[in-house]
């Protein structure tokens, strides 16, 4: 991964450590604001800093397309939520991540989120396969465009994967170097960091 700082974390919104959180909050029956919290705990392990800070937001701020960031020392974080699970990441430059939850799944459902590469791609694989690596696909295109800042609103097809071993994707000329994360076998976690920026050149 370049010559970067990149740390990650993830965890389950199950995990009994949290749940002191949940009753003092009183969320323990809202597995959304679950998944915030314990996104909030996550960051605030990984930078060293008090959790109570992190849950009010104490020393963050938000900069190009509302990409938040910490003032002190300026590391970028992102974080993804699936079913019970969280990943947070932190870096000394913009990162973008996402998570999914590993499933039986039907690309066909979501064939414009997918370039003609992608859909032949996908065409040619079977079975289990076939549904894991149109989640891989997804995350990365979701990974990337959390990292512009942009969402879904960016149109996932405009990401365009390299095939067949999903290294790096590129945007508008913009070209991003993914890395997939060990979040546990149930799961795919994706980072995504801009390596090529086409109004650098």
């Amino acid at each position: 991964m370049e010559n970067y700082m990149i740390k990650f974390l993830s965890d389950s919104i199950t995990t009994k450590a949290f749940q002191p959180y949940y009753q003092e909050l009183g969320i323990t029956d809202k597995p959304k604001k679950q998944q915030t919290l314990v996104g909030r705990v996550l960051l605030a392990n990984l930078v060293g800093m008090p959790v109570k800070d992190a849950i009010k937001n104490v020393d963050i701020d938000f900069g190009h397309y509302g990409k938040p960031y910490f003032v002190p020392n300026g590391y970028h974080f992102n974080i993804a939520h699936s079913h019970d699970a969280v990943l947070v990441a932190i870096a000394d430059h913009p990162i973008g991540v996402d998570l999914e939850q590993i499933r039986p799944y039907d690309y066909t459902r979501i064939t414009r989120a997918f370039t003609p590469d992608e859909l032949e791609y996908l065409k040619n694989l079977k079975g289990k396969r076939q549904g894991e690596q149109a989640l891989r696909l997804w995350t990365i295109k979701e990974a990337v465009l959390k990292l512009q800042g942009v969402g879904l609103i960016g149109k996932p097809k405009t990401v365009v994967t390299t095939l067949p071993h999903m290294e790096s994707a590129r945007r508008n000329d913009d070209l991003y170097q993914i890395n997939f994360l060990d979040v546990g076998w149930k799961y795919i976690g994706t980072l995504a960091t801009q390596v090529e920026n086409k109004n650098e050149r």
